[in-house]
């Protein structure tokens, strides 16, 4: 399959966002290959890693997310710090709210 350069990025997101019956390797199957991820697309698939439970997976898009130079808003923070609760992750989120502290807060 190609890569999805003409998908718009709300659709990408909302593709991502709801994977069809949990299914959430196909969720990522098309997270890869939209070629211009945005704050929508990431947050959407870190949305959908936190909420099935899978909160390192959900940490390593948002790393990838920051990697690629795409800054995160107010709700990537939310949904990556919902991922964290999910997961048990606590130091993880201690971590992100020195992150959102440091960049004036995400609220």
């Amino acid at each position: 399959m190609g890569e999805l350069s003409t998908m718009p990025e709300s659709a990408a997101a909302d593709t991502v966002r709801r994977p069809v019956c949990g299914r959430l390797d196909a969720a990522r199957a098309v997270f890869d290959r939209v070629q211009d991820r945005n704050q929508a697309v990431y947050g959407s698939m870190i949305q959908a890693y936190g909420s099935h439970g899978h909160g390192v997976t959900a940490l390593d898009v948002f790393r990838l997310m920051l990697a690629n130079g795409v800054a995160p808003g107010d709700v990537c923070f939310v949904f990556v710090l919902s991922a964290c609760t999910h997961g048990g992750l606590v130091e993880d989120g201690l971590r992100l709210f020195d992150m959102m502290d440091a960049r004036g807060g995400a609220f």
